[in-house]
């Protein structure tokens, strides 16, 4: 079976991506108060399907459609006031915008249908969206988004290592951690995604970390050296 989508409700998105803990959110923030460019969104599917695709675990159409829904759904929302994240010590909390009044203002007007979709696909408009090592796989998101553009956060990698260490990352097996994200399944092990290149699992923590980190600076790579001109360039 085929799936489709109809033409983007949504076409001006804006990703500011990184390996974990290179400071996305953080950027997003500053980000968010310029003109024209609403306050950012975490949608966990806009990373999760792109990897998903890139393993083969779904077919690129199948993917295409779900990650516009995904993003077409998350904006709509926004417009309205609905489902945003009002948890004040969260990163993504509105109320770490400097303009919070506007999004909790839209909860209580009646917009129309067209009204709607006009905000949406507005020229001027410009939704961001934080992911998590989507540079790898950013294929499908220019095939979904012809104008998409991305901003790409690269931190000192040893800076890195020692983030990941103090956040006990390299510990797969640990049970005090909280991860939600779909892993894959490797020698009888839960695994990230991009451990799926790995001839062997079975190391200490610290060289478990600097190996992901190494892979996903070797993906993010090679990926960016497959790109035209023009997308390179987004």
């Amino acid at each position: 079976m085929n799936f489709s989508s109809k033409n983007n409700k949504v076409d001006n998105i804006l990703l500011i991506d990184g390996i974990t803990r290179t400071g996305k959110f953080f950027l997003a923030k500053i980000v968010s108060e310029f003109k024209e460019i609403e306050y950012f969104q975490y949608l966990q599917a806009i990373e999760q399907v792109p990897y998903i695709y890139g393993l083969g675990g779904i077919n690129k159409d199948a993917a295409i459609a779900l990650l516009k829904s995904t993003v077409d759904y998350g904006v709509y929302n926004q417009i309205l006031g609905r489902n945003l994240n009002h948890r004040v010590l969260d990163r993504s909390s509105i109320f770490n915008s400097i303009t919070p009044e506007i999004y909790l203002k839209r909860q209580f007007k009646n917009f129309e249908t067209n009204e709607v979709i006009q905000l949406m696909r507005a020229a001027d408009k410009t939704f961001p969206f934080v992911t998590h090592n989507a540079l790898a796989n950013v294929d499908l998101f220019l095939d979904a988004y012809p104008n998409l553009k991305m901003i790409h956060i690269i931190r000192d990698p040893v800076e890195l290592v020692y983030s990941w260490y103090k956040k006990n990352y390299g510990n797969l097996n640990s049970k005090d951690s909280l991860s939600i994200d779909p892993y894959i399944e490797k020698n009888g092990s839960a695994v990230p995604w991009y451990h799926a290149g790995w001839d062997n699992n079975e190391m200490g923590e610290v060289d478990c970390i600097i190996k992901s980190i190494k892979t996903l600076l070797d993906l993010n790579a090679e990926k960016v050296s497959t790109l035209s001109s023009l997308d390179k360039s987004r």
